[in-house]
């Protein structure tokens, strides 16, 4: 028993003294406290701390000749080892004198400090269970960058004027079309937006992933001209595009006819891919000011700070501690609530500052914004929260929220792979489409928030709003996006308003993207044959001529339309076989895999190609037509021309956070 009541003397010490190195928040340099994270590191080092204390008390002469000095000694060496990682064992022991005397000569302290140690064996389970968790809106680690006062006179015709407008180009990252026109999400910034503008029940996406749909925007190109295929696919060089096609970036063409160009990014993907080491195409290229929203490593800042500052971190090889770490705290909300909460919030705080710049000049500006909600994981703040997505209607069986949300996501992707159907998954998707429409909800808040600035600057505005793709919530049993080429993942908003653009007017023909990119240049006079797509303001023929169809891809697929009519192909150029072969333009295999009547099967819930019956001499020229329009297009496919990708370190860890790598897409 004396053991054990000297061990919980040193635990009691080593807790202690835990506490005011936290408080006084030693070594820790972190924008957020983490208290959580923090007390159970400290908690679980002081345990280690008081039991080895004790077995070196054991030694003690002191101790053999006195019971009582177990306690005294295993306190001082527990809280000296707590100590010695920061500023070394002999302050630790000179500070804690004093304490030890008292507890060796007063035997209600000795009894008081045994009964903190014991209690404190309990302070690693408190920790992790009943601390809250620290949601607070996270401060912006960079400054916002500084647009250069521009030193040239600025004539008549160059200020901001209704022909010479500001464009400020809007995406919302992973934004389904149906989405803002629900009427259980409120949308009033987007439904004000609408009735002052051009809208389209939905516009289609050129991928279902971020990077390659970004590519084809800003580069003003047909995806297939880019070679594109998800955020790993291989990538143009730096001048490839203009080499091929004549492409420049959209915002190099505005920045060289006199409009001020600047950037901001919430997505990180937009921010380190692609790589200055490759010389591959940068998005930045043409913007003068650009900021891209970084994400801090908050499980590597806990691991560090305990290894430095923790005897238990001193003992255990660090790569080891830090394994240990991150699989306790990173599943729940080191990455999840801490990286992405409130985060929109950041991101429209950088863009209003960078417009308050802007407004600043006379010069007309295009902006770029890129807005990550409402990509998963799927945490509106308050007060949005709860206002769709009620606690009480949760599924069973996955713990509180925001913690829910991420094990739901778990659950249907673990038992999707194992073969179940998502139809065993109804409660678990209804509930995170749910909290989807929050996002959607909160979204459309921020962009309030935007538009109110640019409206009470009184300057005349072209805004486009459009989604990169859009998301999956059990259709085709499928969640998230990345998947398929299905329309839940390729059919997003489009709004277009401002000088120019009729109010209140519903596109009868669904646009691509690049529509929206040619039709703000061709408003601000900066028409370019180099530029793919048609103007949506402009007649459009019934029937769309050879070339213009709607066309989207994906890793091995391949997806065109013609009115009601849809085919899905498999496209392969063999490097499904071999990905370092040296590919041949127009050496591919060409599948047709699936052929839909949109008009008849909006869900595509009946694949035209699966019967022997459902090929109608009609379909099988629909078919011919659609395949040769698609062999047509891949005639210009850049694919085959691009070098192998190889991931820096920051670009696969940012697409494993994000769920990408490895998982592009089926093989088959």
């Amino acid at each position: 028993m004396g053991f054990l009541r000297a061990a919980c003397a040193g635990v009691a010490g080593a807790s202690l003294l835990g506490f005011l190195l936290i408080s006084a928040g030693i070594g820790w340099e972190v924008d957020v406290a983490m208290l959580r994270e923090r007390v159970f590191v400290v908690s679980v080092s002081a345990l280690v701390c008081g039991w080895l204390g004790a077995l070196l008390a054991m030694a003690s002469p002191a101790a053999r000749r006195e019971q009582f000095a177990w306690q005294g000694i295993a306190f001082w060496i527990g809280t000296g080892l707590m100590l010695a990682p920061v500023s070394g064992l002999a302050l630790g022991a000179a500070a804690l004198l004093v304490p030890i005397a008292l507890i060796g000569r007063l035997p209600h302290l000795r009894a008081f400090v045994v009964q903190l140690g014991a209690i404190s064996h309990l302070l690693p389970l408190a920790a992790f269970f009943l601390f809250p968790i620290n949601r607070e809106l996270l401060p912006l680690r960079d400054p916002i960058p500084r647009l250069e006062v521009s030193g040239e006179a600025i004539s008549e015709g160059a200020a901001v004027s209704l022909t010479r407008p500001d464009v400020l180009l809007i995406v919302a990252d992973t934004l389904r079309a149906d989405a803002i026109l629900d009427p259980r999400t409120p949308t009033p910034t987007l439904h004000a937006l609408r009735a002052r503008g051009v809208w389209a029940e939905y516009a289609i996406a050129p991928c279902n992933q971020t990077l390659p749909t970004h590519m084809a925007m800003l580069m003003g190109l047909d995806l297939e001209k880019t070679g594109m295929r998800s955020n790993e696919s291989r990538w143009p060089k730096s001048g490839q595009l203009e080499q091929e096609w004549g492409a420049r970036p959209i915002a190099e063409r505005f920045r060289e006819a006199g409009w001020r160009t600047a950037g901001v990014s919430a997505n990180p993907l937009l921010e380190s891919n692609p790589s200055a080491e490759f010389r591959e195409q940068a998005f930045t290229d043409g913007i003068e000011a650009w900021h891209g929203m970084q994400r801090v490593d908050y499980g590597e800042s806990l691991a560090t700070w305990a290894c430095d500052r923790t005897l238990l971190g001193w003992l255990l090889p660090d790569n080891r501690y830090t394994f240990m770490l991150k699989r306790i705290f990173e599943p729940h909300l080191l990455r999840l609530a801490r990286t992405n909460y409130q985060e929109g919030e950041r991101a429209l705080e950088v863009a209003l500052g960078i417009h308050r710049q802007l407004l600043s000049q006379a010069h007309p500006y295009f902006f770029f914004l890129n807005l990550f909600d409402p990509h998963a994981p799927y945490m509106a703040p308050p007060p949005f929260a709860g206002t769709i997505a009620k606690p009480e209607a949760a599924p069973p069986g996955y713990g509180p929220l925001p913690g829910a949300e991420f094990n739901m996501r778990v659950a249907i992707s673990d038992g999707l792979k194992a073969g179940k159907h998502a139809s065993e998954f109804a409660a678990e998707y209804a509930f995170l489409h749910d909290l989807y429409r929050e996002e959607v909800a909160y979204t459309d808040w921020l962009l309030g928030r935007l538009l109110e600035r640019v409206n009470a600057s009184g300057r005349p505005t072209l805004i486009l709003f459009v989604g990169d793709h859009g998301e999956a919530f059990g259709e085709h049993d499928n969640l998230e996006h990345r998947w398929t080429l299905h329309e839940e993942e390729l059919r997003v908003p489009f709004i277009l308003a401002g000088p120019g653009v009729p109010e209140g007017v519903q596109l009868e023909r669904p646009p691509e993207l690049v529509d929206g990119v040619r039709t703000l240049l061709e408003l601000c006079g900066l028409e370019d044959a180099a530029v793919d797509g048609v103007n949506v303001l402009t007649e459009r023929p019934e029937v769309l001529p050879p070339g213009e169809e709607p066309i989207s891809f994906m890793v091995y697929r391949a997806t065109v339309r013609e009115g009601r009519w849809k085919l899905i192909a498999w496209v392969s150029y063999g490097e499904d076989k071999d990905p370092q072969a040296e590919l041949r333009a127009g050496e591919y295999e060409f599948r047709p895999l699936g052929l839909y009547d949109l008009e008849s099967d909006p869900s595509e819930a009946k694949n035209l190609l699966g019967t022997e019956t459902a090929i109608t001499p009609e379909r099988q020229v629909v078919l011919q037509i659609l395949a040769q329009r698609l062999e047509q297009r891949l005639k210009q496919d850049l694919f085959p021309a691009l070098e192998v990708r190889a991931l820096n370190p920051k670009q696969a860890a940012q697409l494993h956070d994000l769920g990408y790598v490895g998982s592009s897409g089926p093989l088959k």
